[in-house]
């Protein structure tokens, strides 16, 4: 009786150790990285995976903050397809990329949308829009859509 009421402990200790090993993983916000590597990604469930391609994008919706990334093994991140980038938090940051003047306000969706001049960017992000610029390396400009003009 004792024998089996142990073998019952055992079962319930690995299934608990499973559940909790797995669970951080999909808690609020899905944020996850492997051991020994910078890379950080989004998950969508277990359908994408999205990375954040550099530090700046990161911040622009976390903050320095990296207490929510759980360290999961590369066989598990391997299970879940890549998805696209995660691009600028939008409404909160202003792009552009090193070869070209243009300054864009990120949307909803990574879409890119050009503010003609500095009026309306004082208008909508204050004196300080300067700040909020971040400079995007041209490899990841593609990850965004060009939307309309801002001009008034």
């Amino acid at each position: 009786m004792l024998l089996k009421f142990m073998k019952n402990i055992l079962r319930i200790s690995i299934i608990l150790f499973f559940f909790i090993a797995i669970t951080p993983v999909f808690a609020q916000p899905h944020l996850v990285k492997i051991k020994n590597s910078s890379a950080v990604y989004l998950l969508h469930g277990d359908k994408s995976r999205h990375a954040f391609p550099n530090f700046l994008t990161y911040k622009s919706w976390y903050g320095e903050d990296f207490s929510k990334v759980a360290t999961v093994s590369s066989d598990f991140l391997a299970t879940i397809p890549l998805g696209k980038n995660v691009t600028v938090r939008p409404g909160k940051n202003l792009v552009k990329i090193p070869s070209s003047p243009k300054i864009y306000a990120v949307e909803q969706g990574g879409v890119l949308r050009h503010v003609e001049n500095e009026g309306i960017l004082e208008y909508f992000y204050g004196k300080d829009w300067k700040k909020r610029l971040i400079d995007i390396p041209e490899v990841f400009f593609s990850d965004y859509t060009i939307g309309e003009d801002i001009k008034n």
